[in-house]
C-alpha cells in the first residue's frame, strides 16, 4: 500500500507499507507448514524548485523488507536486527531531457 500528499505547492509527502506471509509447500517435507512474516515501510519527503527552477530534492527514511515472524520449526537468530535505510537525494534538471542526480 503507498500513498502521497501534496503539502504546499512545492512540497509533498509519501509513505507506503507491505507485508507478505510465507508458508512451505509440501515438496520441502521437513519444513512442510512452516511459515515466516516479512514487512517494510518508508516515509518520504520531496521538495520542487529548491534552489533553481524545476530541480528536486528529497529523502526518504524506512524499514527495508525484514523477516520479523518465524513459525513453527523456523527460527530467528537472536542477533538478528530490523534494516532500516535513509536516502537522500537531488536532482539538477540541465535540460528538458537530462539531468543530474547524485544520490546518498
Amino acid at each position: 500500500m503507498s500513498g502521497n500528499l501534496k503539502l504546499r505547492d512545492n512540497i509533498s509527502m509519501t509513505g507506503s507499507y507491505g507485508t507478505t506471509r510465507f508458508s512451505v509447500d509440501s515438496s520441502q517435507k521437513d519444513k512442510y507448514g512452516d511459515t515466516a512474516n516479512s514487512s517494510n515501510w518508508m516515509l518520504g519527503l520531496s521538495f520542487n524548485d529548491v534552489f533553481t527552477d524545476n530541480d528536486k530534492a528529497g529523502f526518504a527514511y524506512g524499514q527495508q523488507t525484514y523477516v520479523g515472524n518465524l513459525d513453527n520449526s523456523a527460527s530467528e537468530s537472536e542477533d538478528s536486527q530490523i534494516p532500516y535505510a535513509f536516502e537522500a537525494w537531488y536532482i539538477y534538471q540541465v535540460t528538458d531531457n537530462i539531468s543530474i542526480q547524485p544520490a546518498l
